[in-house]
């Protein structure tokens, strides 16, 4: 029977194990805006080009093996989550992101709301995981799981961070590079590789 349960990456290393010297058909941000809608006041002030990483919504990473593998994040658990939203037999999640007509689906190949960095991901094999897990910020935080990252190395080098509270964004979750996390956040943060 198949597992579509959402948890933290330590207990889906199961699905992380599927990432692994997988190639990316297509990586998709699920976003719950178009970008007009999302930029309407000013507020975000975010620019087109960025919009697949900082538009509010999971991430469907279309991998080569027929797997499609989805990542957000939760508050109330301080961490990155995962869950499988399609296997490699056909069988869909019952909430398939394709299927809600709702979301605003943005893919890393686009020319308007992702840069070149991300079109160029496309038929890269993801070489290395590691989960990243943030110190509490407060003792409230101190029984939560903390896993407040998951950074994935491709075999052209770049390296993204699905970032839970990691950078300045818009939403919680967002999708980043090393470079933009903080000092203060990366000296906290400590990382432990999938195999």
């Amino acid at each position: 029977m198949l597992n579509y349960t959402e948890d933290i990456p330590s207990k889906r290393k199961d699905l992380l194990m599927k990432l692994l010297n997988s190639s990316i058909v297509s990586i998709v941000k699920c976003s719950w805006d178009s970008f007009s809608d999302f930029n309407e006041d000013g507020f975000y002030n975010i620019s087109e080009g960025d919009f697949f990483r900082f538009a509010a919504g999971a991430v469907i990473f279309v991998l080569d093996n027929g797997y499609e593998i989805g990542f957000s994040s939760l508050e109330n658990i301080a961490s990155i989550t995962v869950w499988l939203e399609k296997d490699d037999k056909g069988n869909k999640n019952e909430d398939y992101y394709e299927d809600d007509e709702e979301l605003f689906l943005i893919k890393n190949t686009d020319d308007v709301y992702a840069t070149e960095k991300e079109r160029d991901l496309k038929g890269q094999k993801i070489k290395e995981i590691r989960i990243l897990k943030g110190k509490p910020k407060n003792s409230k935080f101190d029984d939560l799981p903390n896993e407040t990252g998951l950074e994935i190395t491709f075999e052209n080098g770049h390296v993204l961070v699905l970032s839970h509270n990691l950078i300045e964004s818009p939403s919680s979750f967002a999708i980043a590079y090393q470079s933009e996390i903080c000092e203060s956040n990366l000296k906290q943060l400590t990382g432990v590789k999938i195999i």
